[in-house]
């Protein structure tokens, strides 16, 4: 990894209507072995491992039909002739068909573990560094509807504190 933390990089970003990458944040950096410059402008099913294309398709697809955000298992190239398995989240935007997208590495299967989109996307700011005020924020959401979001979270996962919570991930 460039000069990180060895935690598992989240990379969120976007996508036009052609699935050509918008933008993308600094973990990409980490995931990809790549400058974000290189990331941007190239097509997202040109960063997956090719067996993962179909799948990727038919989430991107899924997410925009039913504007609700879907979750798939993908496989990422990740630099040097890697490859590694990502958990990775879709969401619609608006105008259609630009979507965002969540990756998270290594593969967590948020959605089996029972936990609601929105907390996903607590869990996954949190993976990111993010703490409670910042979170709220970037939501638009009161501090105290992030914290009984995590408390939810602590109880369908089995953990007592936002520490163990990360800890779990790593």
């Amino acid at each position: 990894m460039r000069g990180r933390s060895a935690a598992a990089p989240t990379v969120v970003g976007t996508v036009d209507a052609a699935f050509v990458v918008e933008c993308v944040s600094g973990g990409a950096e980490d995931l990809f072995e790549l400058p974000v410059a290189e990331i941007v402008g190239t097509p997202l099913f040109d960063l997956l491992a090719g067996s993962y294309v179909p799948a990727c398709r038919a989430a991107l697809g899924s997410a925009l039909e039913g504007r609700s955000a879907v979750n798939q298992q993908l496989a990422v190239h990740a630099g040097a002739g890697k490859t590694i398995l990502i958990q990775a989240a879709f969401y619609a935007l608006w105008p259609a068909p630009s979507c965002a997208f969540i990756f998270v590495a290594p593969a967590v299967n948020l959605s089996l573990r029972g936990l609601t989109s929105r907390e996903c996307e607590i869990v996954t700011r949190l993976l990111d560094g993010d703490r409670v005020p910042a979170i709220a924020v970037k939501l638009f959401l009161s501090q105290s509807t992030v914290r009984n979001h995590l408390a939810s979270v602590f109880t369908k996962m089995g953990v007592a504190s936002q520490q163990q919570l990360l800890d779990s991930f790593r």
